[in-house]
């Protein structure tokens, strides 16, 4: 089967059982009310993910079900099956301890549900545990100010890259930046590009990178 990089990491809830002949999972917030900036935590997961080589047998989407039918910080994947390209994970959230905890404290369990998830995937699948832990102890400890590259040209004088965020808790928009090195001089040098109001816009502004007479052309996509 072939393998592909994990393109999405997404939460949900249900109070029933996940599996075939039952409604599906649900949005969230009816049962557990999640961060604002849950859906960048788990796009973060996934694309650190995909930058570190983690790759997994014919899905690329991961939809973690959290739910109050599995004993707190149990986890299991589930045997619904609906797409080949997604596969559901439980995760076993106590709704009376869930309410209690602050939106930071909900942030961090966030991470680590999926860090569990992920280890359950990895555990099923023959997967790389390794790089699961090493990507949910950097989330842990940055959650969503992580650059990503987009795009990147390379040579014997310089190298350029244009790198994005996906909507860090210090702003309501993605900014995205151009990274510099002149390998002859040593110079380098981080500047801001375009603020995005969607992260994956930024793909679409950045078809070419060229370097002539000290100044950088970027160009967007035909």
């Amino acid at each position: 089967m072939k393998r592909k990089p994990i393109r999405d990491i997404r939460f949900y809830e249900s109070d029933e059982e996940n599996v075939d002949g039952f409604s599906p999972p649900s949005e969230t917030g009816r049962v557990y009310k999640l961060p604002a900036d849950s859906v960048a935590l788990g796009a973060c997961s996934a694309r650190k993910l995909a930058a570190e080589g983690f790759t997994a047998p014919g899905y690329d989407h991961v939809y973690v079900n959290l739910t109050p039918l599995l004993r707190q910080g149990d986890v299991r994947v589930s045997p619904r099956q609906v797409e080949d390209w997604l596969v559901y994970v439980d995760a076993g959230v106590d709704p009376s301890a869930w309410t209690g905890l602050s939106v930071d404290e909900r942030r961090q369990a966030l991470i680590a549900i999926t860090t569990k998830a992920l280890r359950a995937l990895c555990r099923r699948d023959g997967l790389e545990a390794r790089i699961v832990q090493a990507v949910g102890k950097l989330i842990a400890a940055r959650e969503c100010n992580l650059d990503f590259v987009c795009k990147s040209k390379e040579t014997a004088q310089y190298s350029v890259a244009v790198t994005y965020q996906i909507k860090p808790p210090s702003g309501q928009n993605s900014p995205s930046y151009i990274e510099y090195l002149d390998k002859r001089t040593g110079a380098a040098g981080k500047s801001p590009f375009v603020t995005l109001d969607w992260y994956d816009d930024v793909f679409a502004l950045v078809g070419t990178i060229a370097v002539s007479k000290g100044a950088i052309k970027v160009a967007p996509s035909p």
